[in-house]
């Protein structure tokens, strides 16, 4: 209809109508886009919203979050521990007098001292967000960059774990002349409950196992390193998305 009085006031020359018929088409264009505009920002919004949740869901599954506690955290204090018990090791080994005796707990720590573990901080939800190009729909500064310093740190564990696993010497493995394993069933999570013995004497004079060992005590601090910082950009990560949703724990 719009189009047919174009025409018509083009036939009859009458310019100030043509005028005003285009100022209607345009006025109608611009408020059609405005409409659309807006009604794309409120979807965005949603979707924002809606991965903001999932991401969120994700985070806290990963941390294990419980009441104040973190699973997550209390894995890398194992890690520390062992890192801790390593040096004891090498400390005694090296002549120094700050252990004064090597126990089975020592033992356990060369038998799990090539131990690697990412604990599984993958995030889908991010993943897609940067698969599919989508990460500019969150709107928050804050978020992003925490994202990106997530997913750095969880790269760089991940890409180390593969190494770690590709090059670990099983001391227990290369090393059983001066092993015995305790074989009863025990519960993992009770560390202090297993028993290996080790012949410390004997481990203390040998040249190729005090090497080896020396670079696993290296690989785990090194591990351990990489596994805090990782794990402190997703609590850093929680913090920001707790932030933004207004959640508190």
């Amino acid at each position: 209809m719009l189009l047919r009085r174009i025409t018509e006031h083009l036939r009859e020359q009458n310019w100030i109508a043509v005028g005003l018929d285009l100022l209607v088409v345009i006025v109608g264009i611009f408020l059609g886009l405005q409409v659309q505009e807006l009604y794309e920002k409120r979807g965005d919004r949603d979707s924002e919203q809606a991965y903001l949740n999932r991401l969120h869901s994700e985070v806290v599954q990963n941390l294990g979050f419980n009441e104040e506690n973190f699973e997550a955290l209390l894995l890398l204090e194992n890690f520390q521990e062992n890192e801790r018990d390593l040096g004891e090791i090498l400390a005694v080994f090296g002549g120094e007098e700050a252990v004064t005796q090597l126990t089975p707990k020592h033992c356990l720590a060369i038998m799990t001292s090539a131990i690697y573990n990412d604990q599984q901080t993958y995030l889908p939800t991010l993943s897609e967000l940067l698969a599919s190009g989508q990460m500019s729909i969150i709107e928050s500064d804050e978020i992003r960059s925490s994202a990106s310093e997530y997913t750095l740190a969880f790269r760089a564990l991940d890409q180390q774990v593969d190494q770690f696993l590709n090059s670990r010497v099983q001391m227990f493995e290369k090393y059983p002349q001066f092993i015995v394993i305790d074989r009863r069933m025990r519960d993992v999570s009770k560390a202090d409950e297993i028993e290996h013995q080790c012949d410390f004497k004997a481990m203390k004079e040998h040249n190729a196992f005090n090497i080896d060992l020396t670079n696993a005590a290296s690989k785990r601090h090194y591990f351990n390193l990489i596994l805090a910082n990782q794990q402190k950009s997703l609590v850093g990560f929680h913090a920001v998305l707790d932030a933004e949703l207004g959640i508190s724990h």
